[in-house]
């Protein structure tokens, strides 16, 4: 049918012609490409920006990829278990915390200069997760425009990576890079083929060493009692109203939410982008978008005004303007809209059709 205004129609339950925004429709291949490279770039600058002109003890650093870039160059030096020393990544000791996996999916970026490697891995990551993501739709990739993802840009998180883990089955073997991630994408996306790639991936790197599954979950309970942040949103204030969200177990969306409040993670916006997936439609993702900024303002003033990290704050602010729109559009779907499947197989919600 003829397109008019950027729009194509097409035909709702009722026989009536509606015009759909491009923005909601498949985009040309060429069209996902230049914007996964934009968006890449960007990404990318962000991340430099903040490790140029940021605070003293991030500047010339690799963010939070540290700890995997330093595995990686023990790697490259021959040695077995990684996990042997500590490092310092800022002024600080702690144990290496990634899995030795993480390590060995940086190791081509182990030669280079640490904000050198973690830029490349922050533009590439994320040309990559919006190319996959774009798929479908363009207004998808609104979750780049959230706080939580500017925030995993300036930390090099893998969160912007990892929003594809399920899409394909070779996607899955990107989170064992961090594991707890994995395991809340896997809740929303499950893809058994991909667990089996995983679980194959695991095995291959017991080879290089055969107990660091231990000396890690070691170094890592040891840093999760230095870094109290780590306790996830379940336990934070009003964190326990997220479990409502059981009511709707069968929706994909449900599961993420569920699995990200259950799972300990950090509450410091980068590990809520996963978030970004829950709205259903243009409005919805818009609405989650500006909540977030809302959250990371606040956030900042609560800072000015209390002279510290105003940890109840931000936990409190997380909760109920970033998991709570959240919560909400899973317990209360968007009118005449069918929230998509999130697997492999994932098609692009649509008008609700009758019974008829």
């Amino acid at each position: 049918m003829a397109a008019t205004d950027g729009g194509q129609n097409s035909m709702n339950p009722e026989g009536i012609n509606i015009i759909e925004p491009w923005w909601t429709r498949p985009p040309a291949r060429r069209t996902r490409i230049f914007v996964a490279v934009l968006l890449g770039a960007v990404a990318a600058a962000v991340f430099w920006a903040h490790t140029t002109w940021g605070p003293m003890y991030v500047r010339g650093k690799s963010g939070d990829l540290a700890g995997p870039l330093e595995g990686a160059r023990r790697i490259l030096a021959g040695q077995h278990n990684i996990y042997a020393q500590p490092y310092a990544p800022y002024a600080s000791q702690y144990a290496l915390s990634y899995p030795l996996t993480a390590s060995f999916l940086v190791l081509p970026l182990a030669p280079l200069r640490p904000q050198t490697a973690a830029m490349l891995f922050v533009g590439v990551t994320t040309a990559i997760s919006a190319y996959v993501l774009s798929r479908r739709r363009l207004d998808e990739l609104l979750l780049f425009a959230s706080a939580p993802a500017v925030f995993a840009w300036c930390w090099a998180q893998w969160a912007p990576l990892l929003l594809i883990q399920g899409i394909a089955a070779w996607t899955v073997v990107l989170g064992i890079g961090k594991p707890q991630v994995c395991a809340v994408m896997f809740a929303y996306r499950p893809s058994w083929r991909g667990a089996a790639l995983a679980i194959i991936a695991f095995l291959a790197t017991l080879l290089w060493s055969p107990t660091w599954p231990l000396d890690w979950l070691r170094g890592s309970i040891r840093t999760a009692g230095e870094v109290a942040e780590h306790s996830g949103a379940l336990f934070a204030p009003g964190g326990f109203l997220l479990l409502l969200a059981v009511l709707k177990w069968r929706d994909p969306r449900a599961r993420l939410l569920l699995a990200l409040t259950i799972i300990p993670n950090r509450l410091w916006f980068y590990d809520q982008l996963f978030l970004g997936l829950v709205p259903e439609n243009t409005r919805r993702r818009i609405v989650w978008v500006l909540c977030s900024w809302v959250a990371a303002a606040s956030w900042a003033i609560a800072r000015q005004v209390t002279g510290d990290e105003a940890r109840v704050a931000l936990e409190a602010l997380i909760i109920a303007l970033i998991y709570g729109p959240a919560l909400i559009f899973v317990l209360k779907p968007a009118p005449g809209v069918v929230p998509p499947a999130a697997g492999p197989t994932a098609t692009e919600s649509s008008p609700a059709k009758s019974p008829a």
